[in-house]
């Protein structure tokens, strides 16, 4: 039998077993996919309600009539009967009932290993469980639901604003029994429909109640009822908030974000709360990666934003751009180069757009109820779940309000006003309290209303009525919380410089921009100002953040303190928030100096501190993290910073002599960090190195500075408070403003030497009287001495172990701020028998050839040649006397050659020396005219086309000379920019 038979074969006798299809394309028999379960959207607990159960097949065949059999039913947290439903041809109704659970639940079917699932609403019309239990732990926690029919502008007392004719909450007494709230929800006819569990003995929960009533008299009356009972502390009717905002469209980009002092222009908001001062803190937030999560719970995000980043944890649907605008005054991108500047370069921006729920899309929404928020689904429920469920949100803005004037409303005297802000800011109170236990619990910050002088007859107004979470904080004493008002720029009115714009309620805690403020608009990239208490709180939003940036750790409390201390005052209202002082003042409520050391470490990470240039190899350097710790500064404040600053101060008092390394456009001459290089007078406008917060470079103009420091200072006084260094001490800054920097690198020296430390000492050239002695060990390889500016220059010696190195050049360090690099290569071993020299008949051995390149010798150099020990002539002893010559080749030729050096190289007439006839010579001409003598030591600029480097002893004959002390010389570089 073949093999192709057996495979047709095995084939039908699998056919007959299996039943197999006589067609091999017929499809696969159909199986249960799913269940389909239909319940109506709620139900009463214990009451009857329809409930229908399909299967559908693999293939979507619905009802599946091939499945029939048991299907198991569960609720989630609680009971539901029948627990089986049996299904024939694929479906069944059956009456059912759900016990034990509130709120929303998940219903599921499941039989065979396939499932379905469908949600419903239980709703209570009492508290469930033992009468003599805690009322406040049975409170189910169902999430409450507004709907915008059920708000309606016809109050009797308060009409035009959006009051629930139907939905109500209530607060009770601590203590109370669920017999006893039973016993007062008994005098309404209403179903549960929210609650928030309490926790005995510390919060006493919220619930939400949806009264059968149609108009405001039946809810009037109800509320009556309710807050008559003995164990009723509140209860209050929702409502709804609007913007805190008045909107002025300016479309475009702001033409004159320019920075200047004093605040002017486009972004004098940012100018006049010192946020570019504290951004003199960013280099130190950003190596740490330290990004702020922070909520803006607001409405009209609009569509995607070039100058922002964010993350949304809703999908945006609100045409318009409140909340965009918002967000940008928060953390609108920073320096890149277009648009504007938020206050927080580090916000995590997190961007919740609330939606009135039941509101139909689009136009079929009242116009009246277009931008509004309600307070029992929106701050009550909804902000409360995003906190509990967004645990690492540490700031948290909102901008919503009543809008009392807009309907000619006036809190100061209307007494119905007054109630339901009292009593539903106390309801949030007391839910901010219950969450805020935790010091990590977000600060809250909220703007104070714009009522004031609003409508005809009304006055200045307070924030304490202007939205529940207003009154929360300043009537109930709700922590966490920060109302803004809004001010405007006023240079002259006094230290704030700011005035209380007309429109902003009065009482907040704070005051911050709020006129005319430039943020994000619709078309990206596009802008536009608007005014309102609105625009000011992102201001403190943006605050709080910055200083979580600088230091995670502070508490809500220690937030609201900084914040508010360190407010200046302005003529009437709030103090006006100061951005750099709240940011400095950390040190002052934690401890210690660990700002002010983060804003004066401000070096490169090199040893200099404000390097250009690499003088080891004449490298550019361009950057700020040499140490490669993640950004500028290496986490103490000494020489290097106080070197970086004293470039900065000369450079912005365009200071006669300056010799500052690198090229004029260098951007190490960028001194406020916008990646420009401009002229003195702008580059002295809110500069890195403005360390009191006056926005200016000086070394003689004081400030206050708040925090660890505490007092009035000048930049310096300042870098001096935190100043820390091995060699200097903070008082010897004063006398080194005007000083120039020496660089030992000795790196190539210990490489090859066998020291591991040499002592380096500089001394005044004309005196002779040590200016510093320093010990520069293997580990510390390269030192930078500071000194002042001296035109008589100074001498340097370096001392390892029993020899001197002497630089006897006297032009270091002339100009200000100028730089020498003196580099040590080794001591060099020489023969008192060898010479480049004709030496005739004298048996003189070769001298010692050293290649430059290897050891990064360029011509341009300056090397400094010392000669060490000496030898025995034959007749006396001969000290430190040695002879060299550059050549471009390594070529000897032969004794009997006056020009044994062919490719010689002079290195200026000014070394150019004559060398005595050779004694074998005789008078025959000896000397190489490109020759130079070390007696002891000289400093050569190494010439063009230089390669290598002929030494040898001087003298006139060679072959009985004997090395009597460690004869050769030690070599050296010396460069400047």
């Amino acid at each position: 039998m073949t093999l192709s038979r057996c495979v047709v074969i095995a084939i039908l006798a699998a056919c007959c077993i299996l039943g197999c299809s006589d067609d091999p394309t017929a499809p696969e028999k159909e199986t249960l996919s799913h269940f389909e379960i239909s319940i109506p959207a709620a139900a009463r607990a214990g009451e009857e309600f329809q409930l229908a159960v399909t299967a559908v097949g693999s293939r979507g065949t619905s009802p599946f009539a091939d499945f029939g059999g048991a299907v198991q039913l569960a609720v989630s947290g609680g009971e539901i009967a029948p627990a089986v439903v049996t299904l024939a041809a694929g479906m069944v109704e059956a009456p059912a009932a759900v016990t034990g659970t509130a709120g929303s639940c998940a219903i599921t079917a499941s039989a065979g290993g396939k499932s379905g699932l469908a949600y419903l609403t239980v709703l209570l019309d009492s508290l469930p469980g033992d009468p003599e239990a805690l009322a406040s732990t049975a409170i189910p926690d169902i999430r409450y639901r507004a709907d915008y029919r059920d708000f309606s502008d016809d109050h009797p007392a308060l009409g035009g604003m959006y009051l629930s004719f139907n939905n109500l909450v209530v607060v009770f007494v601590p203590g109370t029994t669920v017999g006893e709230a039973n016993n007062a929800l008994s005098l309404v006819s209403a179903d549960i429909a929210g609650g928030i569990t309490g926790s005995a003995g510390t919060y006493e929960g919220v619930l939400a109640l949806r009264l059968a009533t149609s108009t405001h008299a039946g809810m009037e009356s109800a509320l009556s009822a309710l807050r008559a009972h003995p164990r009723v502390a509140r209860a209050v009717q929702d409502a709804l908030l609007a913007l805190d905002f008045t909107p002025r469209p300016n479309a475009g980009t702001p033409a004159d974000w320019i920075w200047n002092t004093p605040p002017a222009g486009a972004n004098w908001n940012l100018e006049r709360i010192r946020a570019p001062q504290m951004w003199n803190l960013n280099a130190a937030a950003g190596k740490r990666n330290r990004l702020v999560p922070t909520l803006v719970f607001d409405m009209g995000f609009a569509v995607a934003h070039t100058d922002l980043a964010f993350t949304a944890l809703n999908t945006f649907s609100d045409p318009g751009d409140h909340g965009l605008h918002v967000a940008g005054i928060i953390g609108a991108k920073v320096d890149n180069g277009f648009g504007i500047d938020g206050v927080n370069p580090f916000a995590s921006l997190r961007l919740y757009e609330y939606t009135l729920p039941g509101a139909p899309a689009g136009a079929g929404m009242p116009e009246a109820h277009d931008w509004r928020a309600s307070i029992q689904d929106a701050i009550i429920w909804n902000l409360r779940d995003l906190i509990v469920n967004h645990p690492g949100l540490r700031v948290v803005n909102v901008s919503l309000g009543y809008n009392w004037s807009a309907r000619g409303i006036d809190t100061q005297i209307d007494a119905d006003a007054q109630l339901l802000a009292d009593t539903q800011g106390g309801v949030f109170a007391d839910l901010v309290r219950h969450l805020a236990f935790s010091d990590l619990f977000p600060l809250i910050v909220a703007s104070a209303g714009n009522d004031s002088r609003g409508a005809a007859g009304i006055g200045d107004q307070y924030a304490v009525y202007s939205s529940p979470i207003c009154n929360a904080a300043l009537a109930h004493g709700a922590p966490a919380i920060v109302i803004v008002e809004a001010v405007e720029n006023a240079p002259g009115a006094g230290q704030g410089e700011a005035a209380r714009c007309a429109f902003s309620n009065l009482g907040g805690h704070v005051s911050a921009p709020g006129r005319d403020i430039w943020s994000l608009s619709r078309s990206a990239p596009s802008y536009r100002t608007a005014s309102g208490t609105s625009m000011a709180a992102p201001h403190v939003a943006g605050l709080a953040g910055f200083l979580l940036a600088i230091y995670p750790s502070l508490t809500h409390q220690d937030l609201k303190e900084l914040i508010i201390s360190n407010a200046k005052s302005i003529p009437t209202g709030a103090s006006r928030i100061d951005a750099w002082a709240s940011a400095l003042d950390i040190d002052r409520i934690r401890g210690g100096n660990d700002v002010l050391t983060m804003l004066c470490d401000i070096d490169d990470g090199t040893e200099d501190g404000n390097l250009r240039i690499f003088l080891r190899d004449k490298t550019l350097f361009n950057g700020e993290d040499a140490d490669g710790d993640g950004g500028r500064g290496d986490g103490v404040v000494d020489m290097s910073d106080f070197r970086r600053w004293r470039d900065w101060l000369h450079q912005a008092l365009e200071s006669e002599g300056l010799a500052l390394d690198g090229g004029a456009e260098h951007i190490k001459r960028d001194l406020n960090g916008d990646r420009r290089i401009e002229g003195a007078a702008l580059e002295n406008v809110y500069p890195l190195g403005d360390f009191n917060g006056d926005g200016r470079l000086s070394a003689i103009a004081k400030s206050h500075v708040p925090g660890a420091l505490g007092r009035e200072a000048t930049d310096l006084e300042v870098l001096q408070a935190v100043f820390s260094d091995p060699h200097y001490d903070a008082a010897d800054l004063d006398d080194l403003l005007e000083s120039a920097d020496i660089t030992f690198d000795l790196r190539s020296f210990f490489r090859y030497s066998n020291d591991t430390a040499v002592w380096v000492e500089i001394s005044d050239a004309i005196s002779g009287s040590s200016v510093d002695l320093r010990l520069c060990s293997l580990p510390d390889s390269v030192q930078v001495f500071t000194l002042p500016v001296s035109a008589a220059g100074y001498r340097c010696r370096m001392i390892p172990g029993a020899f001197d190195l002497e630089f006897d050049d006297r032009t270091f360090p002339a100009p200000l701020c100028g730089d020498e690099y003196v580099r040590p290569i080794g001591f060099v071993k020489l023969s008192p028998t060898g010479s480049f020299l004709r030496i005739c008949n004298d048996s003189a051995t070769d001298p010692v050839i050293i290649d430059l390149v290897p050891l990064g010798v360029k011509p341009g150099d300056r090397m400094l040649l010392s000669a060490r020990g000496g030898y025995f002539n034959g007749s006396r002893p001969r000290y430190r006397m040695a002879l060299a010559v550059f050549s471009s080749t390594a070529t000897l030729l032969g004794p009997g050659n006056q020009f044994r050096v062919p490719g010689a190289i002079n290195a200026g007439d000014e070394y150019e020396m004559y060398t005595e006839d050779t004694l074998f010579c005789e008078g025959v001409q000896t000397d190489i005219p490109e020759d130079f003598g070390i007696e002891p030591s000289a400093t050569v600029t190494v010439p063009a086309g230089a390669k290598y480097l002929f030494l040898c002893a001087k003298d006139k004959y060679y072959e009985d000379n004997v090395d009597y002390g460690d004869f050769g010389v030690e070599l050296a570089v010396i460069r400047r920019p």
